[in-house]
């Protein structure tokens, strides 16, 4: 919101009317993933709309993260902050740890914000900007910012890195691009192609370089990987083709 609009309780409410429409004319799944999206908007609604502007678009996130998408988010005209995989493309799972529930990495992408700082699969999220996260809510990263993260790794060390989340390509898709294709050969015959996302509308440079590392990798078998993947454009045609 702007300074010119008054974030009143009816500006809230009519946003959230907004996303509840959008999600029932566009979500993909006519079941939403076995969710009740009208009743659980209807449930969520009074909470939602009596938090401030950015406890609401945060909990507004958490109530579409429900749906189980990856690519279903909500961001202000000024967002401030983006998931895990959005922003420093990376994901985290919930894990019970010596330090009690938490975040671990899982998958990270090469040239994406998070292993670029040092971080790798298997380190546990502490702190994030000096405020202590646990699984009672998503960890959100400031886009276009650093911001510093206590993560526990190998050895039960605990290290403090600095993540330097960049600005996202476009303002209508806040996801930032990580290393989208890489390679390497893990045995006699045996390649591994990881592909981090399909970016683009129609896929065309990245199913080139799809086909650019398996001619250069010559395998007898390939594997792909594809954890952690955004989706995203048709490139994903030429996997299949592989396939």
């Amino acid at each position: 919101m702007n300074g010119k609009i008054q974030f009143t309780h009816q500006v809230r409410s009519e946003i959230l009317d907004r996303v509840k429409e959008v999600v029932l004319k566009r979500f993909y799944d006519p079941r939403f993933n076995g969710l009740d999206w009208p009743a659980r908007v209807a449930e969520r609604r009074a909470a939602i709309l009596d938090c401030g502007p950015d406890q609401f678009e945060r909990a507004v996130n958490e109530l579409l993260r429900e749906l189980k998408a990856s690519h279903v988010g909500f961001f202000g005209a000024r967002f401030k902050s983006a998931s895990a995989r959005q922003a420093v493309n990376a994901t985290l799972i919930k894990a019970e740890t010596c330090h009690g529930a938490r975040w671990r990495f899982q998958d990270l992408h090469r040239g994406g914000a998070a292993h670029s700082a040092g971080i790798r699969s298997g380190d546990i999220l502490l702190n994030l900007g000096g405020r202590e996260v646990t699984t009672s809510e998503s960890p959100a990263f400031p886009m276009g910012e650093s911001i510093e993260a206590d993560v526990v790794q190998s050895g039960m060390k605990t290290v403090r890195l600095r993540i330097d989340v960049p600005d996202p390509r476009s303002k209508k898709q806040p996801v930032n691009v990580p290393e989208v294709i890489t390679a390497a050969r893990v045995a006699n015959g045996l390649g591994l192609i990881k592909i981090s996302m399909f970016p683009g509308m129609v896929g065309i440079d990245v199913a080139k370089s799809i086909s650019a590392a398996t001619r250069e990798l010559a395998p007898d078998r390939l594997i792909v990987d594809l954890r952690g993947n955004t989706g995203g454009g048709m490139g994903c045609l030429r996997v299949m083709s592989y396939l």
